[in-house]
C-alpha cells in the first residue's frame, strides 16, 4: 500500500500565490493529483477565519501551503527541555492529520485544517542565529505523520546531520519512521513517541495503535536510535497507565530508551474553553492561575513501575515543573 493512502484525503490544497513556483511546494501538490488546488493571497484567509467548524473540517481537512516569518521560538519553561540551555521549538506545521480529543491545537487555532510553512530554510537559519542547542520540531504539528507528503521531517533530519551540536526532537503519534531509517543513526536526533493506553484509543482518532507505535519504536532501536517515550496526556486510571508501562517494558529494549516523560493534562484556560465543547467526554479539571489541569494522583506509582527497568535519571515528570 502506498504510504499516501493512509494519509487524510486532503481533497483541497490551498496555496499562497507567492509559492506557486516554489519547487518543494510543487512537489507536494504533485503528490495529491486528485486534490483541488486553490490559490490564495495569504494562509490567514483560510486558516484563521472566524466561526470555523472544527468537527466538520477534521472529517475532510484541507492542506494549506504557506510562507511565514519567525518560525522558531523559545520553549516555554512549563515544557520539559531535557537539560538544554537554549531550547527552542519550530513552528513550521500548524495542525495535525489526527483528531485527538484532547489536542490543544483545536483550542489554539480553532481550525481542523493543516498549515505547512514551506520556507524551512528560514527556520534553520533562525536556529543558527539564536544559538539553539535543542530544537523541538513537532510542537504544533506532526512532521513524521505527514512525512510521506511533506518535506518537513526529512529536512529536520538533514539539519540534525549538519548540526551535531544541536539536539533535534521529532515527536509523533504516528508509526512513520522512514526518514529516520534512510541513513545511519544520528546521536543528536531524538525520535519521540507520544503514547496513550490502548484502552483510551478512542481519544486518538485516526492515529496508529499503541502496538504499531511500539513496533516502530523497536525498529528504530534496532537501527541504533535510543527513543524517547512521552506518556501524554495522563488521562487513564492508574491500572490503565500501569498497563501502558508494562506494554513498554515488554516491547522495547530498556537500554535503548533514552528517557520517559510523564505529562498530566494541562492547558491554558482560553484554549480549554474553546476545546471543551469538542471533548469526547467531560474531564474533571481544575483551574488555577489561568491554567486548567486534570489531577493525576498516581505519579509515584508510575515512577516506581518505570523504575523497575529504567534508572531514575531517565524519568521526567512535567507536573514537577509547574
Amino acid at each position: 500500500m502506498s504510504p499516501l493512502k493512509t494519509l487524510p484525503p486532503f481533497h483541497t490544497v490551498y496555496v499562497e500565490r507567492a509559492l506557486l513556483d516554489h519547487r518543494p511546494t510543487r512537489t507536494v501538490i504533485a503528490r495529491l493529483p486528485r486534490a483541488r488546488v486553490v490559490e490564495v493571497d495569504a494562509y490567514q484567509d483560510v486558516f484563521l477565519r472566524p466561526r470555523q467548524d472544527v468537527v466538520l473540517q477534521k472529517a475532510a481537512p484541507a492542506l494549506i501551503l504557506a510562507r511565514r516569518e519567525a518560525l522558531l521560538y523559545p520553549l516555554s519553561p512549563l515544557c520539559e527541555a531535557y537539560g538544554a540551555e537554549r531550547p527552542h521549538y519550530a513552528s513550521t506545521l500548524w495542525g495535525c492529520p489526527y483528531d485527538c480529543g484532547f489536542c490543544f491545537l483545536k483550542g489554539m487555532f480553532g481550525s481542523g485544517h493543516v498549515v505547512a510553512f514551506m520556507n524551512l530554510e528560514d527556520c534553520f537559519a533562525e536556529a543558527e542565529a539564536k544559538g539553539a542547542d535543542a530544537v523541538f520540531a513537532s510542537f504544533e504539528g506532526d512532521a513524521l505523520a505527514l512525512s510521506a507528503l511533506l518535506p518537513h521531517a526529512a529536512a529536520f533530519v538533514r539539519f540534525a546531520a549538519e548540526h551535531g551540536n544541536v539536539k533535534v526532537e521529532l515527536r509523533t503519534r504516528s508509526a512513520r519512521i522512514a526518514p529516520l531509517l534512510e541513513g545511519p543513526p544520528l546521536p543528536n536526533l531524538i525520535p519521540a513517541f507520544s503514547l496513550l493506553p490502548e484502552s483510551l484509543s478512542s481519544w486518538e482518532r485516526g492515529a496508529p495503535s499503541l502496538a504499531a507505535r511500539l513496533r516502530a519504536a523497536r525498529a528504530l532501536q534496532c537501527h541504533g536510535y535510543p527513543v524517547r517515550l512521552c506518556l501524554e496526556p495522563l488521562l487513564g486510571s492508574p491500572a490503565e497507565e500501569l498497563a501502558l508501562v508494562d506494554a513498554i517494558r515488554r516491547a522495547l529494549d530498556p537500554k535503548l530508551i533514552l528517557d520517559v516523560n510523564l505529562a498530566p493534562f494541562r492547558m491554558a484556560r482560553e484554549q480549554f474553553r474553546r476545546l471543551e465543547p469538542l471533548l469526547p467526554e467531560s474531564l474533571p479539571v481544575r483551574e488555577s492561575g489561568g491554567v486548567v489541569r486534570l489531577p493525576f494522583g498516581h505519579l509515584a506509582a508510575l515512577r516506581a513501575a518505570l523504575g523497575r527497568f529504567l534508572p531514575e535519571a531517565k524519568i521526567y515528570i512535567e507536573e514537577e515543573r509547574i
